[in-house]
């Protein structure tokens, strides 16, 4: 499964953490400060793989048995910028945890960054076809889709 680090995730996110931590005002103006630079700048998938044993696959890896792409809404085929392993610590993942009971020693988070298109702000129409995330490898491929390109765009595809 994934979630895509979208405008309304981020600011909830910033919410928890705020309401949570107790942070005082100026701690949470910079962390929102942060969310938005990250949401103009880059989209952000957390990635969630179930390996069901104790080895672990490490994406991050150059011989990681799988390999992950963004297909965007022209077909073209892009590599992460970034694959960050988020450990069972990290307010993201103790965030995620919250929500989703089914974290546990078998299931690894990936963040997974991949550049903000530009096609729309150089005059370039969106294309017609749904963004495609895809983790392949010798052992099958799994393919998740949004249908909405706003979050992939530098200008939210206008």
């Amino acid at each position: 499964d994934a979630i895509v680090e979208d405008r309304r995730y981020r600011e909830l996110y910033v919410k928890t953490l705020a309401k949570r931590f107790l942070l005082p005002p100026p701690e949470v103006e910079g962390l929102r400060a942060e969310q938005k630079r990250a949401f103009d700048t880059r989209v952000d998938v957390l990635l969630f793989i179930y390996e069901g044993t104790n080895r672990q696959s490490d994406l991050k890896k150059k011989d990681s048995p799988w390999r992950v792409l963004l297909r965007d809404d022209d077909g073209q085929l892009l590599m992460p910028t970034e694959i960050r392993r988020i450990k069972e610590k990290d307010p993201v993942y103790l965030y995620i945890g919250k929500y989703f009971s089914g974290l546990d020693r078998w299931s690894r988070v990936y963040r997974v960054s991949f550049p903000k298109l530009a096609k729309t702000v150089l005059g370039q129409p969106v294309g017609k076809e749904p963004f495609q995330l895809i983790v392949t490898g010798i052992k099958g491929t799994v393919t998740l889709q949004w249908d909405d390109p706003r979050i992939f765009y530098r200008d939210g595809g206008k």
